[in-house]
């Protein structure tokens, strides 16, 4: 097998379905121009290779890493140009990923490390823009007359460690150094981020220009948490809509990559709490909080949020905002884009009309969201009767709303929690769930929804279809689109496990779960890939520092290893514990529920459960449930 060192690029078109959907000829005649006239004069001039063509993409080969960066600015420069006189909806942007590794030589064709993190790496990237590998930006550095703006470390599919990432700068300014002094550049764009900020604030009346003359500017990403908000109401029914928006907030911060938002679990112990400010960022190592209330009446909506400093204890800015009518998801963006402004401060990294599409205005009428968010209240609780309401609300806001994609994705997460809950045998619930996660993610979702809808589907595809390649797939693409949520990656860690991959799951968990204690999934999941890789002691010890026991997940898994382990007493003792949560808990379920690739772990999973005491099959019939 011969292998070689090369640059790769890959070259990939945005949105390119939505474009042949709008006009099929139009696009392929654009992309066909611009693939001739512009990427394979571009390529070939720069001494590259395309040796892969897909439809709406390509890789191509460099023996120089400078000649590949310079052709990828030469590409979207000449992209911006061709793009000038189209309308923008009818433009084609491109996403431009470089790195430089060891590939495989097949022939004419490349493969490898080398190119999956080239493509991993186009498919992060902003739109017109080029992102690169740490590898790639300390070679060319003082090379090339372009600045690299550090994104941090991302993680991409099937490497275990994750990526440094750099974006290319192509506005034509000076280079400058940026190796050996990341700190200094960091602290130049957070004094640029106070400049702005003390103009807003003295524009805005909001007097955020106490913050700064007192503390040491941070040189990396903020980080912020968001307290439970408190719902005003006056009727406890209600408090729904308080953790909903809770939450939603905490998804639309964690969407930008110069942010760090703590886990919701994280900051639900502060709920109807009074606690200093300053305590609170001791507590959990953040620089501000907000915090507020909700008050819904009717068709209005009112939230007050203030942004506090957790070094001074004082107020950055607390404002008001009220809305009315068919747009609920403009007031969480208001608030988002304001946080966001003060905290990092230039405008040239916040974009409007970013956040305009984190949010997807107009998306949703104010009693859809409602809906979504009464039948999120019960689901979170992790019950059965729980989620049975939780079913209920999503069904009956469906009969009222029956084009709601949203809530499409929430009724099939509420069928597939069932199944994964423990509380029903019946394979048509997950059949139930596939359906309704096709039909959403074909729906017009706005992009919180999207996020979840792909989730749903990774969950699905691994559980129910056993398709663990197009699961992790999946998976992938929902981090790309939740990129700062730990979400994901703790209620995901179950599919690289079932994919034959456990040590993916263990590198990604083991950190969460010790920054996050109250991450249930995330302890289950990660008993389950310390049980896969055969160390059962630390399965047994994730399994209990979970906050609360998942019956068919942690406990089953505490219960394996106990009797890989010869403590046959104490599996005993368990599988009792889980037959008392799950009474139609069997080993038919399991080797259901819990199906994976690699069959050993799965027949040893099972042997251990029967040496505990788990019954073969149950006879009791599922749960009853809402027709879907």
């Amino acid at each position: 097998m011969e292998r070689k060192l090369s640059a790769i690029l890959a070259a990939d078109v945005v949105s390119y379905s939505r474009l042949m959907e709008q006009d099929e000829a139009g696009t392929f005649e654009r992309l066909r121009s611009h693939r001739k006239e512009l990427f394979e004069p571009e390529i070939e001039k720069h001494h590259g290779r395309i040796f892969k063509l897909m439809g709406d993409g390509l890789l191509a080969e460099f023996g120089s890493v400078v000649d590949a960066v310079e052709c990828a600015v030469a590409l979207q420069r000449g992209m911006a140009e061709r793009n000038a006189a189209v309308a923008d909806g009818q433009r084609i942007k491109v996403r431009i990923g470089i790195n430089l590794g060891e590939v495989i030589v097949e022939g004419d064709d490349r493969y490898g490390e080398g190119v999956n993190i080239a493509a991993r790496l186009e498919q992060i990237a902003e739109p017109g823009g080029v992102f690169v590998s740490g590898k790639v930006a300390r070679e060319v550095e003082k090379k090339l007359a372009f600045r690299f703006e550090p994104m941090g470390e991302q993680r991409v599919k099937n490497i275990v460690e994750p990526i440094q990432v750099y974006r290319v700068v192509m506005d034509g300014s000076a280079r400058r150094p940026w190796i050996a002094s990341a700190v200094v550049h960091g602290r130049r764009k957070a004094f640029r981020a106070l400049v702005l900020c003390f103009l807003i604030a003295v524009l805005a009346g909001a007097g955020a220009w106490y913050l700064y003359p007192r503390t040491k500017p941070p040189t990396g990403p903020a980080t912020i948490a968001v307290l439970p908000l408190a719902n005003m109401s006056g009727d406890p029914s209600l408090q729904y809509f308080a953790d909903g928006t809770t939450e939603d907030l905490i998804v639309g911060l964690s969407r930008s990559p110069y942010i760090r938002v703590a886990a919701r679990t994280s900051t639900d112990v502060y709920k109807d709490k009074s606690a200093d400010a300053r305590q609170i960022g001791k507590e959990l190592g953040v620089r501000y909080i907000v915090e507020g209330s909700v008050r819904k009446s009717g068709d209005k909506v009112r939230i007050v949020a203030q942004l506090i400093d957790t070094t001074t204890g004082e107020h950055v800015w607390a404002e008001r905002y009220d809305r009315e009518g068919s747009d609920p998801l403009m007031l969480q963006d208001e608030v988002t884009t304001r946080i966001l402004n003060t905290v990092s401060g230039e405008e040239g990294l916040i974009r409007k009309k970013e956040y305009e599409e984190t949010w997807g205005k107009d998306s949703s009428s104010l009693g859809e969201y409602d809906y979504y968010l009464r039948g999120h209240y019960y689901y979170e609780r992790f019950t059965k009767e729980d989620n049975r309401r939780a079913i209920q609300a999503w069904a009956e806001g469906l009969a009222r709303y029956p084009d709601s994609a949203l809530l499409k994705i929430k009724l099939g997460w509420g069928y597939d929690q069932l199944y994964i809950g423990g509380w029903s045998t019946d394979p048509k619930d997950l059949e139930t769930a596939f359906r309704y996660a096709q039909e959403g993610l074909a729906g017009n979702l706005p992009p919180i929804g999207k996020g979840l809808g792909h989730w749903l589907m990774a969950d699905l595809l691994a559980v129910y279809k056993k398709d663990f390649d197009k699961a992790m797939d999946e998976l992938d693409l929902v981090r790309l689109l939740m990129p700062n949520d730990l979400s994901p990656i703790i209620g995901e860690g179950n599919i690289p496990v079932q994919a034959g991959k456990p040590e993916i799951a263990i590198a990604a968990l083991k950190d969460i779960t010790a920054q996050d204690p109250e991450a249930m999934y995330g302890f289950a999941f990660l008993s389950w890939a310390y049980f896969a890789v055969k160390d059962y002691e630390k399965s047994i010890e994730a399994a209990k520092r979970a906050p609360e026991p998942m019956p068919s997940y942690s406990l089953v898994f505490m219960a394996a290893s106990y009797a890989q382990l010869g403590r046959i007493e104490e599996a005993q003792d368990t599988v009792k514990q889980i037959l008392a949560a799950i009474p139609d808990a069997s080993l038919a379920m399991m080797r259901d529920l819990h199906s994976n690739r690699d069959q050993e772990v799965l027949e040893r999973e099972i042997e251990a459960l029967r040496k505990a005491g788990l019954p073969e099959s149950a006879p009791s019939a599922a749960i009853a449930v809402p027709p879907g």
